[in-house]
């Protein structure tokens, strides 16, 4: 969704995230309650810490601001991962860390593994040092979603793409994998309006899902796929 569709639709998408034709007792909750929250959590003070430690450094370091993960979006992730509790995650594209660093804040017993990220010798690893021990990275996209299903037995996976600036085909047909199993999963796609990757990603898996249900503000978007929730695509503003 493009900057000009969001004003269009910013009326229905704010109706709606108030919980009106919302009738799924999920749904409604999910919504008012994790993505529209507004009461703060306990680990709020220390992300926007960390994010101010990292807009400290040098711009020729971090790059633009704009690619700085917002403290509204670092929250949100937060109460994302708070909302399903994962004890491993997989991370597919990161910077500065930030997002990872409000994934893992979540609980100190929760792991992570890392692709396509700058992690190795970079701010990313200055970011999540106290993590260090939980966090796993993977040179590729099949040894990355391997290992990690592997690592999560019978858990519930929780997967976030940030960027995918490789080996879009790869990450579409695991995601769609994922989706489409019988295994309920939790997808949070960044970035939906900045990278055409990741958009093309998103409106393939919720074309390919015949049950589950997906949120989006045009930015981000969640996706719950469980064979007890029937398709349902929300259209919201958070």
């Amino acid at each position: 969704m493009t900057k000009f569709e969001r004003y269009l639709t910013a009326w229905p998408r704010y109706h709606r995230s108030k919980g009106f034709g919302i009738h799924s007792p999920f749904a409604f909750r999910f919504v008012l309650r994790v993505l529209r929250e507004r009461c703060p959590y306990y680990a709020y003070a220390s992300l926007v810490a960390k994010r101010g430690e990292v807009l400290a450094v040098p711009k020729r370091v971090r790059g633009k601001a704009s690619h700085v993960v917002s403290r509204n979006e670092m929250r949100m992730l937060f109460r994302i991962a708070n909302c399903f509790n994962p004890q491993r995650m997989l991370l597919l594209g990161e910077h500065c860390g930030l997002s990872a660093f409000a994934l893992l804040s979540v609980s100190s017993k929760s792991e992570m593994r890392l692709w396509k990220s700058d992690y190795d010798g970079s701010l990313a690893a200055a970011t999540l040092s106290g993590f260090g021990n939980r966090i796993e990275v993977d040179s590729s996209v099949e040894k990355a979603f391997d290992a990690y299903l592997g690592d999560c037995g019978g858990s519930m996976p929780f997967v976030v793409v940030s960027h995918v600036p490789s080996d879009e085909a790869a990450v579409s047909e695991r995601l769609l994998a994922l989706v489409s199993g019988e295994r309920d999963a939790v997808v949070v796609v960044r970035n939906l309006s900045t990278d055409d990757a990741v958009r093309r990603i998103w409106k393939s898996m919720l074309g390919a899902s015949q049950s589950g249900m997906s949120f989006s503000n045009g930015k981000t978007g969640v996706f719950v796929a469980s064979s007890k929730l029937p398709l349902q695509h929300f259209s919201l503003w958070f």
